[in-house]
């Protein structure tokens, strides 16, 4: 197939398998007739341009985004890397297991792990089908360390050896000392995680973790909740509450204050915010991919221009860097630090 504009490929660790730099996460709308049409164009839009990883974990009802995927994609596509997020009866398979209402399989809280493990990928598979689970991801962002339990990881490691999947990841928190002590403990060799320009103390962890072992990044969130894109000010005004009051100015500057010190990266004209923030995050050699959301018609090529786009420079990174000490990154002397 034609590669399109998303033409990079990365590697994922301990899989010949590879990835485009740019992926999309499947979030189909729940009570909206006639929407999946669009959400199914957009799809096959994002294939044109070169995009071979297709998120179904990272929205708000795993099922219906398989689903989705597989009236997008009607013909067998082995580029595709599909994440998906173990469901039985519409259940995630890391949620506690207490209804006694529950039909049996459901049943014992977590003492038929493997049984239910099987269970969720046939549920899967029956979904994608013509196409194929990849990724399994587990863990919530609140308890990502306990995510990936010891009674699963022997089955999950047969299914990576068998091919059958091509391995699992946990989903890791936004916080640096959290991912900090959890690679202490343990290596899990993928992992995804909500990053972003902004994030540059938990970037360095993932730095350090991964100069130790091989490791491999699904980033979700690149766009800091809409701050580095607009759509958190786009959007801000639909999705507030009735009577929820007037906007605070003094919070909202506070929330803009690092964005508008990023000022230097867009200043040549060469590139935009969006393009420079997936930029910086494909740099990282342990990015596998970056997972957005399909953004809006008017936005389309903020996104899938970005591998065009001036690359960061050295000067810029180094500015960059200075997020992680608290500096600002136009504090560096240099012309493109001059006010």
């Amino acid at each position: 197939m034609n590669p399109g504009r998303i033409s990079i490929r990365k590697a994922i660790p301990g899989s010949p398998q590879t990835t485009s730099t740019l992926g999309l996460t499947v979030d189909p709308l729940p009570f909206a007739p006639g929407s999946d049409e669009g959400q199914i164009a957009l799809l096959r839009r994002a294939r044109a341009e070169g995009v071979t990883v297709f998120d179904a974990a990272g929205g708000r009802s795993p099922a219906r985004a398989e689903q989705l995927l597989a009236r997008a994609f009607p013909e067998p596509d082995p580029e595709l890397v599909i994440l998906i997020r173990p469901t039985v009866g519409g259940v995630p398979l890391e949620s506690p297991w207490q209804s006694p209402g529950r039909a049996p399989e459901l049943r014992g809280d977590r003492s038929l792990p493997v049984e239910r493990l099987g269970i969720a990928l046939a549920e899967s598979r029956r979904r994608l089908a013509p196409q194929v689970p990849a990724i399994v991801e587990l863990g919530t962002e609140r308890d990502a360390a306990d995510s990936a339990t010891e009674d699963l990881l022997a089955p999950f490691d047969a299914l990576r050896s068998s091919g059958e999947i091509i391995g699992y990841c946990s989903r890791l928190p936004r916080d640096r000392d959290t991912v900090r002590e959890l690679f202490s403990r343990s290596r899990p060799p993928l992992v995804s995680v909500e990053l972003s320009l902004l994030d540059r103390a938990l970037t360095e962890a993932l730095d350090r973790a991964a100069r130790a072992k091989p490791l491999g990044a699904f980033v979700r969130d690149p766009f800091a909740g809409g701050l580095l894109d607009g759509s958190m000010i786009s959007k801000g005004a639909v999705g507030r509450p009735p009577r929820s009051g007037p906007v605070e100015l003094e919070r909202l500057s506070a929330q803009f204050a690092p964005v508008l010190r990023l000022g230097f990266l867009t200043s040549t004209g060469k590139r935009t915010l969006p393009q420079a923030a997936l930029s910086y995050l494909a740099l990282h050699p342990w990015v596998v991919s970056v997972l957005i959301r399909p953004p809006a018609p008017e936005s389309w090529e903020n996104v899938f221009g970005f591998e065009r786009s001036a690359a960061l420079s050295p000067d810029e990174l180094a500015r960059l860097a200075t997020f992680s000490s608290g500096g600002h990154p136009g504090d560096i002397p240099g012309p493109a630090g001059e006010k």
